[in-house]
This record gives C-alpha cells, structure tokens and sequence, in this order.
C-alpha cells in the first residue's frame, strides 16, 4: 500500500504543473533563441548588401581616379570645367543648345561672316536686330 501512495504523489497535479511550467519556459528560451537568430541573420544580410555596393562605390571611385591619370581625359575635364583652349582655337560656348538651330552649311556660313567682321560690338548688335526686324516683316507681308 505504500507503494500504491507513492506512485499517486508522483502523478498528482503538482508535478504536473511544474513539469508543464518547465517545458513552457523551455519554449520561451527556444523561441528567444529563434528571433535572435532570426534577427541577427536579417543585419548579416543588410550588412552583406551594404558590402556590395560599398565594393562597387570604391571601384567606381578607383576608376574615376585612374582616368586622372589620362592627359586626354585631363584636357577633356579642364576645357568643359573651365573652358582652357589651345592657342590659335576658338572657344564657342553655347549656353542654351536648343536654341542653335539650322544645317551645318548655314552655320558655316554664319561663323565665316563673324569671322571677317570688322564692326564692334554694338553696331553688330544692332545690325543683327535690323536683319531680323527685316525678316520678321518679310514674313509678315507674305502671309
């Protein structure tokens, strides 16, 4: 009979609560360990992107600096930045490209008369405004 009490203690409600309150700890810690690997391995993979781009940023970088040492690239910079010509050239900068219109004949044309001009500036100036006051009025007696 001794043994029939022991065996009913051993299976009663307070064991079983406390193995049941041990197991749901044990859970607790397992599902920690989860979301922590879980998180960790998220920042592994935000890190390994953030690797590869940093990589592909410093071999752009390295390339824009061995282009440097290029003489040709180095005209190239230094007549676009700063408008450097080799002597005898003419510099054109043209500030709004879209309004350069016309074939390449007209503007040979045109660069040639400039280029045998002989009035200053101002008179220039207002001989172009009379030739296009001109052609406007041309233009509007056809119509």
């Amino acid at each position: 009979m001794n043994n029939k009490n022991s065996r009913n203690m051993n299976y009663g409600p307070v064991p079983f609560f406390v193995s049941l309150f041990i197991f749901a700890i044990g859970l607790i810690q397992l599902f920690s360990t989860f979301h922590m690997y879980a998180l960790s391995y998220a920042e592994y993979n935000d890190l390994k992107k953030q690797e590869s781009s940093l990589l592909a940023q410093r071999a752009t970088l390295e390339n824009n600096m061995k282009r440097w040492d290029d003489n040709s690239y180095v005209i190239t910079k230094a007549r676009e930045r700063l408008g450097f010509s080799f002597p005898g050239e003419t510099t054109v900068r043209v500030e709004n490209s879209q309004s350069v219109t016309g074939t390449q004949k007209e503007q040979n044309v045109i660069q040639q008369n400039e280029k045998h001009s002989t009035l200053p500036w101002y008179s220039e100036l207002s001989y172009s405004i009379k030739k296009v006051d001109d052609a406007d009025h041309m233009k509007n007696s056809q119509k």
